[in-house]
């Protein structure tokens, strides 16, 4: 994950307790799985064109959920390792909140400022634990060590 997504080690990891409840509730910004499969999913060229569509009498909004979900829920099973969840908004574009999750800990790469930890610290150490990844000195690994909680 480090490597891919998170700058190369100089990033952050944010961890997130899920409220569970904004399911019933109908939210329309929760956390999708992610499926992982041995082969790249087969769309029919003719759901391509009724995915796309904005014209309600060739939109068919089962064809629509298959395509979607194959074009950006589907991975290859090299990435399932990642445990990998998404969410999607359809509605807005930019930052939006999302109530169903509520951040409870960054963990800051090994490579992260000296600078950038130290005000993550300032700012959210009074509500959010914050974590520290360090390279293990004796395995090829990485070790988490506490900063704050």
């Amino acid at each position: 994950m480090w490597a891919h997504y998170a700058g190369a080690h100089e990033g952050v990891v944010m961890v997130y307790e899920f409220d569970d409840s904004a399911i019933q509730r109908g939210d329309f910004l929760n956390p999708v799985r992610v499926r992982y499969a041995e082969e790249r999913p087969l769309i029919a060229e003719t759901d391509i064109l009724r995915f796309g569509s904005r014209l309600s009498v060739i939109k068919d909004s089962e064809v629509s959920d298959r395509v979607f979900k194959s074009i950006w829920l589907t991975k290859s099973v090299e990435w399932s390792y990642e445990r990998e969840w998404r969410i999607i908004n359809h509605r807005a574009s930019g930052y939006v909140r999302v109530e169903s999750l509520k951040p409870v800990e960054i963990i800051c790469g090994c490579g992260i400022a000296k600078d950038l930890r130290e005000k993550i610290i300032s700012t959210v150490s009074d509500t959010i634990s914050v974590k520290q990844v360090i390279l293990d000195k004796e395995r090829f690994a990485l070790k988490l060590s506490g900063i704050s909680t």
